[in-house]
């Protein structure tokens, strides 16, 4: 009997281990991934917040994604310790060797500040390849796998000078022993403390020797990658006081802005009774309308408004089922020149750092479904690169 219970108490023994010491890193591992992958979004979205200085947005983008994190762990959203809660990325938990030669033995468990770990991103503005915060192009297609060295096959990263326009973002969070050099790099990469484990520290998990990674002395590694990529954004707000930072009642079609260059600006015809846009040459290529704010409804026109505006100007086509509706969503100014005259200045695509997003919304119309599915593919063979003009948004990828 008692030979039963012994083993039925180290069975318990060995549940309570897994319970708590994954439990720990679990727990850690989901506050990391949140806060990764709001770093990536934030990252991505101030892109092109600072206009024709893009090694301003830069460095803006980062310092703003890694101070997100900061306030994400924290009480009070200030980024200051001493809080009450004590809010973070996981349990603070230091394991002491103690002075027995056998591993494990007489280590003392100590909890480090005031027990949790609060992750601080290094900015990494030379772009590094293991820095937390990286640009770079993300590959759909390829393997989606972090090794150690952190050169992922699905993310492309360019040297610091092509970093601001890239189009995608990556923030990581670690909490490693370092083994490779490349974690904790001031400046560029940061990691916190392994979990060591707590229950486990009997004799039934066994140490590696040799200097080989032994869960006993060297805890559990928690880590935490979130990639974010821009999209043609198909669900905007209306303009705010003439910021350019939303729509505009007016449409122009798919064709003709796909044509144009931007920062060129083209002389245009307006019929100030119809509201419509002609080009000399070509008709009719754009009418004033009644506000439209998500790709899929149609375009329904309306008297021409007042000019000059500024903002996101809806793109139209035909292509689903013959009538005229908006596919994304793209950057100008449209200035009087006269009576019947207008000016129209195509700019480059960026993103936009609010108001905007490429996620589908209760604004997509009831489409029946094969419709929907070619306004869909309309929509992912817009080009996003910088000629295209679009207004670009960002979401996570992985």
């Amino acid at each position: 009997m008692l030979i039963f219970v012994a083993l039925l108490l180290a069975a318990l023994m060995g549940v309570a281990a897994l319970s708590v010491d994954l439990g720990l890193a679990s727990l850690s591992q989901a506050a990391m991934q949140v806060a990764a992958d709001d770093a990536a979004r934030e990252g991505l979205r101030l892109r092109d917040d600072v206009p024709g200085d893009p090694a301003a947005s830069d460095a803006e983008r980062r310092a703003a994604a890694s101070l997100l994190v900061q306030r994400l762990e924290d009480d009070d959203l200030l980024a200051t310790p001493g809080d009450a809660v004590g809010l973070g990325a996981g349990a603070e938990l230091i394991l002491q060797p103690g002075a027995s030669p056998v591993p494990g033995a007489s280590a003392l468990l100590t909890v480090g500040g005031d027990g949790f770990w609060r992750p601080v991103l290094q900015e990494n503005l030379d772009n590094l390849v293991h820095g937390d915060l990286v640009a770079g192009t993300y590959s759909a297609a390829a393997a989606h796998e972090e090794p150690a060295d952190y050169v992922r096959a699905d993310f492309a990263v360019p040297d610091s000078a092509d970093a601001p326009s890239a189009p995608a973002f990556l923030a990581r969070l670690r909490r490693t022993n370092d083994v490779l050099g490349l974690d904790a790099q001031d400046g560029t990469s940061s990691t916190g403390p392994t979990l060591p484990l707590l229950f486990g520290q009997g004799n039934f998990v066994h140490g590696a020797g040799g200097g080989a990674y032994d869960p006993r002395t060297d805890g559990f590694t928690v880590r935490a990658t979130a990639i974010a990529d821009v999209r043609a954004a198909i669900a905007v707000g209306p303009a705010d006081n003439g910021a350019g930072m939303g729509a505009v009642p007016w449409s122009l079609q798919r064709g003709f802005w796909d044509s144009l260059a931007p920062e060129v600006p083209v002389t245009l015809t307006l019929d100030a009774g119809s509201g419509q846009l002609a080009l000399a040459g070509t008709g009719v290529v754009g009418t004033a309308c009644e506000l439209v704010l998500g790709a899929g409804q149609p375009v329904l026109a309306a008297p021409a408004g007042s000019l000059p505006v500024q903002g996101w100007i809806a793109v139209t086509s035909d292509e689903v089922d013959g009538v005229s509706r908006a596919v994304a969503f793209g950057w100008m100014d449209l200035l009087a020149e006269g009576p019947t005259s207008v000016s129209l200045v195509k700019h480059a695509a960026a993103v936009a750092p609010l108001n905007a997003s490429a996620v589908a919304t209760a604004l997509l119309p009831e489409l029946p479904a094969d419709m929907l599915q070619q306004l869909l593919s309309v929509i992912d063979s817009l080009s996003l690169a910088p000629e295209s003009g679009l207004v670009l948004a960002p979401v996570l990828v992985r």
